[in-house]
């Protein structure tokens, strides 16, 4: 992995905000800024460059209910339509396409953990790597991609849901 820049790595707790307790113990919801390597995910047909992030939560957790993804894109190079990302780590990937004719300057995704248990499992040590992949949904008749995909990240927070 490409030496990452340092950031600031704020931290946020906020209890009670998911409504799912586990036997008496108060939910609670944590956010840490991913570390990025670059901040430009490209693909350009069959070729891409994916984005490395790092994030570190600074403590452990003993179960999760969800890991969700804030992603803020750049003004200048938003989540143009069509264009889609693929978030992966110690799980297999998940991602999702901007289907809407509008461009994206936001995007959450959540990984419920009854759906998506490697996802969570990733997170039960507090911290996780892995890549950001752009990509298109223009396709040739063989399936393989066509055109050119970017967006700019300004900034990526995951939040766990757990305790």
């Amino acid at each position: 992995m490409a030496q990452l820049a340092r950031r600031a790595v704020p931290i946020f707790f906020i209890a009670g905000l998911f409504a799912m307790p586990a036997r008496g113990a108060a939910q609670t919801v944590v956010g840490a800024e991913a570390v990025l390597s670059d901040d430009r995910p490209v693909a350009a047909g069959n070729s891409s460059r994916p984005v490395d992030f790092v994030v570190d939560f600074g403590t452990s957790f003993s179960s999760i209910a969800a890991i969700s993804f804030s992603f803020v894109f750049s003004a200048d190079d938003p989540l143009d339509p069509g264009e889609c990302l693929l978030v992966s780590g110690d799980y297999p990937g998940g991602g999702f396409c901007n289907i809407s004719a509008d461009d994206q300057l936001e995007r959450i995704v959540t990984f419920p953990c009854s759906s998506n248990p490697d996802v969570c499992a990733a997170y039960l040590d507090g911290d996780d790597a892995g890549l950001i992949t752009v990509s298109n949904d223009r396709h040739n008749p063989t399936g393989k991609p066509i055109g050119r995909a970017s967006v700019t990240i300004e900034s990526l927070t995951v939040i766990v849901s757990g305790t």
